[in-house]
């Protein structure tokens, strides 16, 4: 039994060369999916599920290989003969590439069995297991699910089925392709989690349904520790080490003594953060245990909007407090923004660029609200306009992201 782990091919047009495609997308390891010009090959997300799967059924004696089809800028033509070699080829989805990822699997089942994981899949299995190029739709991570489909040799929906303590995952698969999964500013990264899920609800987050119950789930400071340690010693040239989680900084504890673990690599590092879930003394010991960048959402300046429709669950005064403390200690601080939130008038837009102006954060992105399948915010949608988002309404392609060049990270 062959298995086959893919991020397959997406170019718009469906189906064109990619020397004739206007757009290309970004799809696993990403938060949310989106198209950028065909030639920008700048940023690619580590597709974390993809290679925790992957290395479990390594672990427990599957034949499995991972393919990053967007990272090697596959053709379609050129993922097509590889799938072929394969028995399952398991294919991540997104809203926003769904019509591509419908072509995609039609060919590929005619010599393999299809098996849809991501957030597309997850939220959609019951519609999607009734197409007949289907043979099995998997919920949430799935390296366990993964596992059961195939030694149970039955097709279907396959539940969430996660891990309860997360230390027991294997480390994911990295290879010698963990030096082109490049992180803006910092193109040696290694990119891990901390942890998995978020205890926030927010209505357009993708963790809202594909985590079982928006559960939060840590590694242990020792865990961490023993991951970045091999990932070091197995790919020397690394130079920053990049905490990916939906939300690292959680409980003051816990992130004071992973910065204890940190401090011993000697190496600078980053994560994912809330303004809100530690305090001010907690954020100056990572900074003095060599954390140097901090990536925060804000994604609103009108406080209605962070209450009423996106369930933020931040007082945004407070957040803008803190990061101009944040600021002062030396972090480079990169806010994330958003528009086109439903009732959003042009105030509260204005209301947003007027809080990117006052943060002055080293760093921003402001991009429109891209609609991810099963979230509230996609589900309020589809109350408002009785239809369920087009794939372009799906797309978060940034509108911009601002890096002040005179700025270097300390």
């Amino acid at each position: 039994m062959k298995v086959l782990i893919s991020n397959p091919p997406w170019f718009v047009p469906v189906g064109s060369l990619k020397l004739n495609a206007a757009r290309t997308g970004v799809r696993a390891g990403g938060r949310w999916p989106y198209t950028r010009g065909a030639r920008r090959r700048n940023y690619f997300p580590f597709p974390f599920n993809m290679a925790y799967a992957d290395a479990y059924l390594k672990q427990v004696g599957i034949d499995s290989t991972l393919r990053d089809s967007i990272l090697l800028f596959d053709e379609y033509e050129d993922f097509f003969k590889v799938a072929s070699n394969f028995d399952y080829v398991v294919m991540e989805t997104a809203s926003a590439s769904r019509e591509n990822d419908h072509y995609l699997a039609k060919e590929v089942s005619r010599r393999s069995k299809v098996i849809l994981v991501g957030m597309h899949a997850t939220a959609f299995a019951e519609e999607l297991i009734k197409l007949k190029e289907i043979y099995a739709v998997l919920k949430g991570e799935y390296e366990r699910s993964l596992y059961n489909c195939l030694t149970e040799g039955v097709g279907g929906v396959y539940d969430f089925d996660e891990w309860e303590n997360l230390d027991d995952a294997p480390f994911p698969t990295r290879d010698e392709t963990i030096y082109l999964y490049r992180t803006p500013r910092h193109p040696l990264a290694v990119n891990m989690w901390g942890s998995r899920g978020c205890p926030y609800k927010c209505s357009f987050c993708y963790v809202s349904c594909f985590q079982s119950g928006s559960r939060y789930r840590p590694h242990s400071p020792e865990r961490i520790k023993r991951e970045v340690g091999d990932s070091l010693k197995r790919f020397p040239k690394l130079n920053f080490i990049y905490f990916d989680d939906d939300t690292f900084n959680i409980g003051n504890e816990r992130i004071r003594e992973i910065s204890k673990v940190m401090k011993n690599f000697g190496l600078p590092w980053g994560c994912m953060c809330r303004a809100d879930t530690c305090n001010l003394e907690t954020f100056r010991i990572m900074r003095e245990s060599g954390c140097v960048e901090l990536k925060i959402g804000i994604e609103s300046g009108s406080q209605r909007i962070l209450d009423d429709i996106i369930n933020k669950s931040l007082n945004l005064e407070n957040a803008k407090k803190v990061i101009k403390e944040l600021k002062k200690m030396g972090f480079h601080v990169h806010g994330t923004f958003m528009y086109r939130f439903p009732t959003e008038t042009p105030e509260e837009v204005q209301m947003t660029r007027n809080a990117m102006k006052e943060l002055q954060c080293d760093s921003k992105q402001f991009s429109h609200l891209g609609l991810l399948s099963g979230t509230k915010a996609w589900k309020d949608f589809e109350k408002i306009h009785k239809r369920v988002p087009t794939s372009e309404e799906s797309d978060g392609v940034l509108s911009k992201t601002i890096y002040k060049k005179s700025h270097k990270i300390r």
